[in-house]
């Protein structure tokens, strides 16, 4: 696939290669073109009681190694450990494309019984030879050769060149993800630009309302909310009464203290006059 041409090269990550969007994106398939496409070839030595698991993406592309592991050394069956990765990759989200295939080494009649499965990843080695290999030994086709026919053959959607087509998506790759750096920050700046918005309009109504309060000593009319954001205050002097706390009775003190609220500095007015403090 495209993303692990990118993962061998070194450009992503494994863990970025299982969210990248081209990660569907095939660069070589069988059956699709006349000519015979390039072949990763190696051979691997096995021996009775081992277990090869040939997978799609569906499932290597979604559930850990670690977890396919598991599944298999815990298997009681080659049918439960394949049901039991389906069901394993599909409750990580994967498409209905997932195959699966489970092949046991066995062996021959005049063998010893098997000293115990060996679990074995990608390839070992490189092929050196095409000798026949024995029966307990599984031959992976996967040195590279290529059929060269008298005619060329026209260009196929599944075999680009592959150069250019790389070159192209990588391209596209940087675009998209620039669209999404830019995307993200002018997404950041409208909050941001909202959140400043809402404060000031919020801001504003503070300074609509008034109350009458007192600074410890004298009685004060302050315009705005008796409120503090991030040690902001929302409130300011906006009439100094010059009239003393301690000239009111206890009670009016007591709610001149708590601090009285008033829609206007005119109605402010009035509750320093009702206090009988002024006029």
């Amino acid at each position: 696939t495209f993303v692990q041409r990118l993962v061998d090269s070194g450009r992503i990550t494994e863990e970025e290669a299982k969210t990248h969007p081209r990660r569907s994106v095939l660069m070589r398939v069988l059956g699709d073109v006349e000519s015979m496409p390039e072949i990763d070839t190696s051979v691997l030595e096995t021996q009775p009681g081992d277990v090869w698991l040939l997978c799609s993406d569906g499932l290597c592309g979604y559930v850990e190694d670690d977890d396919i592991e598991r599944i298999l050394r815990r298997r009681t069956s080659l049918q439960g450990a394949v049901d039991g990765l389906i069901d394993k990759s599909l409750a990580h989200g994967a498409p209905d494309n997932v195959t699966v295939v489970l092949v046991e080494t066995l062996a021959e009649p005049d063998q010893s019984e098997p000293a115990g499965p060996r679990f074995a990843g990608s390839a070992a080695q490189e092929v050196q030879d095409t000798e026949p290999v024995s029966t307990a030994r599984t031959r992976i086709l996967s040195r590279r050769r290529i059929v060269r026919r008298a005619q060329p053959v026209a260009e196929s959607h599944f075999e680009p060149r592959v150069d250019e087509y790389l070159k192209e998506l990588i391209a596209e790759t940087k675009r998209r993800n620039r669209r999404r750096r830019v995307l993200g920050v002018l997404a950041l700046l409208a909050l941001i630009g909202a959140i400043a918005g809402a404060l000031a309009i919020g801001y504003q109504w503070t300074q609509t309302r008034y109350y009458v309060g007192t600074d410890g000593e004298t009685v004060i009319i302050y315009r705005g909310v008796q409120q503090n954001i991030i040690g902001f205050p929302l409130s300011s002097v906006a009439e100094d009464t010059e009239i003393p706390l301690s000239s009111l009775d206890g009670l009016e003190q007591r709610q001149v203290q708590r601090t009285l609220s008033a829609g206007s500095i005119t109605e402010a007015r009035d509750i320093v006059t009702r206090l009988g403090v002024g006029g």
